[in-house]
């Protein structure tokens, strides 16, 4: 039997919770309620689960959860084709010009292409420019 430390205490079959988390996870649910939802509300514990579910699904369930976290920020790659580190803008504010922290290069964030290479950015404030109210 499987229990859901730091949350519920539900005991629950090892091969139905299981399949539970396969089909949340197929279906791109990041956060996994308990099955007995809902009367239970407490959401299921993925280092509790890691131990009972292939490693292959928990990774999969894994990077459901970091994209979930990442959801509200902006972020882009690095162009470096030897580096692609992900950035992610915590601060908000618009980003233009920025440096990777891996590699060090500079790089449009927007366009994300290298810097000054960056062309469509300088057309959007072109255009802002002749839009704007004179």
């Amino acid at each position: 039997m499987f229990k859901n430390k730091k949350g519920c205490a539900h005991s629950i079959c090892i091969d139905f919770i299981v399949k539970h988390i396969l089909i949340k996870v197929e279906d791109a649910v990041a956060e996994i309620k308990c099955p007995n939802w809902p009367a239970c509300k407490h959401l299921l514990n993925p280092h509790t689960c890691q131990k009972i579910i292939p490693k292959l699904l928990f990774e999969k369930w894994r990077d459901l959860l970091c994209e979930l976290a990442l959801q509200p920020y902006e972020r882009s790659y690095c162009p470096n084709k030897k580096c692609s580190e992900l950035i992610i803008n915590e601060c908000g504010g618009t980003v233009k010009k920025s440096k990777c922290p891996k590699c060090k290069e500079l790089y449009c964030f927007r366009c994300n292409v290298p810097w000054p290479r960056c062309n469509n950015c300088q057309e959007l404030e072109n255009d802002k420019v002749k839009d704007a109210p004179t």
